[in-house]
C-alpha cells in the first residue's frame, strides 16, 4: 500500500467489483446484483455511459454478418431473447425496424449472395435477396441508381443511453452501488485474496473484479497483468444528425455491401424520430471522448453521401454531428477471460457491438463466476448465486431540464446524441 493510499478510507468488502459504467459494465452490475451477489461499479467519469458507450449508433444487430463460432456471435444471439424481455417490460424505446443492404454496382450485387450464406450460417433463416422494384417498393425514396438488396428484418434501433442507465438503475434498485468520479488509479490484492482498488477518494475492496474498462481497458488490465494481453487501437466514427422532418423519408436502415476493410457508412432512423449518417472509420490515438470533436470535412462528406442515398434528404436540415470512438483491439473477437488464481475477469475488446450483445456478455459473465464458484467454494460470503436472474422491472423515467433524465427520484445526466436530440430537440 502507498503512502496516499493508506489515508484512504476503506469501503466493507462485496463480492464483485465492476471497474467501467459503459453499457456493458451497466449490464454485467445489473445481471450480478440480480443474482445474490454484492455488488459496486466504479466509473472514472462524473457520469454513467460517458466513454466509447456515449458515442455509438444505438443499433440492435441481429448478428446476421457476425462470424460464427466466436464469442462475439453468441453473446449477441445470446442476448436476443434477454434483451426482448427488457425492452418489452423497462418501456426503454426500441424499433424493430429491419434493414435493407443496398447494392449500387454489379460487383456489390453479387456480393449480396455472402452476407445472405452468412445470415443463414447464423440461423437468421428471414433475411433474403430483393430485386431493384422490390427494394423500391421497401424504400421508395432511395435513389433510383440503386440495383437490388438484402433484406434484414432482424435489425432494429433502442436508446442506447438509456438501455445502460436503466440496467444501472434495475440494479441499484436490487442493491448495487454505483460510484461515479472514481477512476482506479491502482490496485492489489492483500493476504487473504481480496482486491483493494484505490480511487483517490477511497479504497473499494471486493472478492472478485471485472474489468470493463472500455477504451482503458488495457490500462486497467495492467492492475492485474503488467503486460496485458490486448491492446486498445481507438477508432474514431464521425456522425452527422437530420432533423426529425427526415424519419417519414426512411423506413428501414440503410446499410452499404461492406468492403475488406469497413462496414461503410449507414443511414438510420433514431428511436426519437431523427435520421442520422455514418460512421466512418479512423485510427485515432485519443481515448477521450469528450476530448474528440468530430470533423467539419467529414460531416460533409456524410451528408452528401446521404444525399446522393436518399436525394429527397436535401431538402431536411442537419441539425447536429458527433463523434465515438471504438474500443477495437488487434483481435477481431471479443476478449472476455477469467483469471481463476486472481478472481480477476477481463472484458475487453468490445467492439461496435457492445450495445446489441450487453445481455449477453452478462450472462456469459454470470457463467463464469458461477463455475468459478463451484470451483472455488466459500470464496463469496452470498448466499449462493441464482441462475435465473431475468429479473426487469417498468423504468418510471421522465426528461427533465438541462439535459436530465429521472427514474424513479434519481436524477441522471443524458449523455448521449441520440437521446440529447431525440428529448431535447423539437425538430
Amino acid at each position: 500500500m502507498t503512502e496516499d493510499s493508506s489515508q484512504r478510507k476503506c469501503s466493507d468488502t462485496k463480492d464483485v467489483a465492476i471497474i467501467g459504467g459503459s453499457i456493458v459494465g451497466c449490464a454485467v452490475l445489473h445481471r450480478l446484483q440480480a443474482s445474490n451477489l454484492s455488488c459496486f461499479l466504479l466509473e472514472k467519469n462524473g457520469n454513467l455511459v460517458s466513454g466509447a458507450s456515449s458515442g455509438n449508433s444505438g443499433i440492435r444487430h441481429c448478428g446476421y454478418d457476425t462470424e460464427v463460432d466466436t464469442l462475439e456471435s453468441s453473446c449477441i444471439m445470446a442476448a436476443g431473447p434477454l434483451a426482448d424481455r427488457f425492452y418489452q417490460v423497462s418501456k426503454v424505446p426500441y424499433v424493430a425496424c429491419g434493414a435493407v443492404m443496398v447494392a449500387w454496382n454489379h460487383e456489390q450485387l453479387e456480393k449480396l449472395n455472402v452476407y445472405l450464406e452468412k445470415a443463414r450460417a447464423a440461423n437468421q433463416m428471414d433475411v433474403c435477396t430483393l430485386t431493384r422494384s422490390e427494394l423500391l417498393h421497401i424504400e421508395p425514396n432511395l435513389s433510383q441508381d440503386a440495383l437490388g438488396g438484402l433484406y434484414i428484418p432482424g435489425e432494429g434501433i433502442i436508446d442506447p443511453w438509456l438501455t445502460g442507465v436503466g440496467l444501472a438503475h434495475m440494479a441499484r434498485s436490487k442493491g448495487a452501488q454505483v460510484f461515479t468520479s472514481s477512476e482506479v488509479v491502482s490496485g492489489y490484492q492483500d493476504d487473504d485474496g481480496i482486491w483493494n482498488l484505490v480511487t483517490p477518494t477511497k479504497i473499494h475492496k471486493a472478492k472478485l473484479v471485472i474489468n470493463a474498462g472500455g477504451l482503458y481497458g488495457d490500462v486497467v488490465e495492467t492492475i492485474n497483468n503488467s503486460e496485458p494481453k490486448f491492446k486498445i487501437h481507438p477508432r474514431k466514427g464521425d456522425y452527422a444528425i437530420f432533423s426529425k422532418e427526415a424519419r417519414p423519408l426512411i423506413k428501414n436502415i440503410i446499410l452499404p455491401v461492406p468492403t475488406e476493410t469497413t462496414k461503410g457508412i449507414i443511414i438510420f432512423p433514431t428511436v426519437h424520430g431523427n435520421v442520422m449518417v455514418g460512421p466512418t472509420a479512423e485510427e485515432v490515438e485519443e481515448r477521450d471522448v469528450s476530448q474528440a470533436t468530430p470533423s467539419p470535412v467529414v460531416v460533409d462528406s456524410l451528408v452528401q453521401w446521404a444525399h446522393r442515398t436518399v436525394p429527397a434528404l436535401k431538402q431536411v436540415a442537419v441539425v447536429g454531428s458527433y463523434c465515438g470512438i471504438r474500443p477495437a483491439t488487434q483481435f477481431k473477437d471479443y476478449q472476455i477471460q477469467l483469471h481463476k488464481e486472481r478472481n480477476w475477469l477481463t472484458v475487453g475488446g468490445i467492439r461496435s457491438t457492445g450495445a446489441t450483445a450487453c445481455m449477453g456478455i452478462a450472462q456469459h459473465v454470470h457463467k463464469l463466476i458461477s463455475q468459478q464458484m463451484e470451483d472455488n467454494p466459500g470464496t463469496f460470503n452470498s448466499n449462493g448465486i441464482k441462475n435465473n436472474t431475468n429479473e426487469f422491472e417498468s423504468l418510471n423515467w421522465k426528461k427533465m431540464d438541462e439535459g436530465k433524465v429521472v427514474i424513479d427520484d434519481m436524477s441522471y445526466t443524458v449523455t448521449h446524441p441520440i437521446t440529447k436530440f431525440g428529448l431535447f430537440h423539437e425538430t
